[in-house]
């Protein structure tokens, strides 16, 4: 009867292999949500002594709604839970019966396992529920970070709820007792007189306000840690953005300093090499002035690597910098909070250990120390005079007059001579300096953090 049913209305039937194994999913599905479903009940004490029941039947407007938990107390209070995905119609129907639920002043309280899987529409329905009645109606996520600070509103919440049926209870008892020690007669015709239920209902009451009080001091606790740790967090990103603000205008004013000296000492090179070339052209010793020429070039590639670094810690920073909107919110807040006092519970001891860095985490460096330490070597190199050259003046003396012996114009003998100098003397600082410097980290951390953008990687 499947098929021809579904021909009838129009549907295109499914493969009964695709039937079965939706059929399966669905059923695990449920089996997983009543499992959820009974969790809260037992977590919250929704005891059908206390007044709560399972899937009981509320009428609207709008049709019938079936609640996973209720109590009738003073108003009606309702708890919607949810482990896995729902369908929008669903959701946004059962939404559209949970508003006329609170028009009626009752309390509902939606508890789901990942607000990911809500439909967008009913979650943002769900967040203007929540900002239209944030007295009684609670949308909250329940994981195992959050469960215990989740758990505990809602206690306080319930509890509440429970205690004002219990409250005007007692107080209509009280008024009884004294009609009753008023007419001596009516009292001894009734043994079980309101004084027995009015003792009962006392102590309920004093059990109820013990447990609430109890609740309620975890909540202001928590919530008192939860504005410190705010203020921190606010204070932390400041202090943060301020670093970043500095370090960037720091690296700006590097990078302008270091383009000036760049451009004055390419001039006094160039001029240097004119003098050069004449001494050559008129065979006349030359290797003092190489060996300065030497030097300016050096410095001047230096200064250019710095520039260049300069720029690309710039980057870093702009990276940093661009995406902050302002400190982080209270779910942020709360969520790492979470993560602590899970943490907490579970291995006794109140903050994670900190895992020793990787060498990708070295390598990718703090922003703000990269542009110190690459501002400190810009530094160093303007003040770097003319280091030890590895050749003598005899040797350069020797290296001219070869070239110039094999027929080569001076220019083209000072670049050969000038070339050889300067590539012994890299070779020799590449191997003293190995892969630890500043030059090499700030290079790999842009590799690095290009590679990860590549690969959608955050980190």
């Amino acid at each position: 009867m499947y098929a021809p049913n579904r021909v009838d209305r129009g549907r295109q039937p499914r493969n009964l292999v695709d039937y079965r194994t939706a059929r399966e999913r669905f059923g695990v599905s449920r089996e997983v949500g009543e499992a959820f479903e009974n969790e809260i009940g037992y977590a919250l004490e929704l005891q059908p002594e206390r007044g709560w029941g399972s899937h009981i039947y509320y009428d609207t407007d709008h049709g019938a709604r079936f609640h996973d938990h209720a109590a009738k107390l003073k108003v009606r209070v309702a708890i919607e839970v949810k482990s896995g995905e729902s369908a929008e119609d669903t959701v946004d129907r059962q939404l559209e019966k949970d508003t006329v639920l609170l028009r009626r002043d009752g309390v509902m309280v939606w508890l789901v396992e990942d607000l990911a899987k809500l439909p967008p529409a009913a979650l943002e329905r769900a967040r203007d529920l929540e900002r239209a009645y944030p007295d009684t109606f609670l949308l909250r996520v329940v994981t195992d970070l959050s469960r215990d600070r989740v758990l505990d509103e809602v206690r306080v919440q319930l509890r509440t709820r429970e205690l004002e049926p219990v409250v005007d209870r007692q107080r209509d008892l009280a008024r009884q007792v004294a009609i009753e020690r008023r007419d001596p007669t009516r009292h001894q015709e009734r043994p079980l007189s309101a004084e027995t239920e009015l003792a009962r209902v006392t102590e309920q009451r004093a059990a109820i306000e013990a447990a609430l009080a109890a609740v309620q001091q975890r909540v202001d606790m928590r919530a008192a840690h939860l504005a410190g740790e705010m203020e921190r967090a606010s204070r932390a990103y400041a202090e943060r953005t301020d670093a970043l603000e500095r370090a960037a205008s720091g690296v700006d004013a590097a990078r302008a300093r270091c383009e000036s000296v760049i451009l004055n000492g390419s001039t006094q090179t160039d001029e240097l090499a004119g003098r050069i070339d004449e001494r050559i052209e008129r065979d006349q010793p030359v290797g003092a002035l190489l060996v300065e020429l030497v030097s300016r070039h050096e410095q001047v590639g230096r200064l250019r690597e710095n520039r260049d670094l300069l720029g690309r810690v710039q980057e870093r920073l702009s990276r940093e910098i661009v995406p902050r909107t302002g400190p982080p919110g209270r779910d942020e807040v709360n969520a790492d909070l979470d993560r602590r006092d899970w943490w907490q519970r579970t291995t006794g001891s109140s903050e994670p250990a900190q895992p020793r860095p990787t060498m990708g985490q070295w390598v990718r460096g703090d922003p703000v120390v990269l542009a110190s330490e690459v501002i400190h070597r810009l530094g160093r190199d303007l003040e770097q005079q003319n280091a030890r050259n590895p050749l003598s003046h005899n040797d350069i003396t020797a290296s001219v007059r070869l070239f110039r012996a094999a027929g080569l114009e001076p220019a083209q003998v000072r670049e050969r001579v000038v070339g050889d100098v300067i590539q012994q003397r890299s070779d020799v600082t590449r191997a003293s300096q190995g892969p630890t410097g500043v030059a090499y980290r700030v290079r790999a951390a842009i590799t690095q953090q290009t590679r990860d953008g590549r690969h959608g990687i955050e980190r």
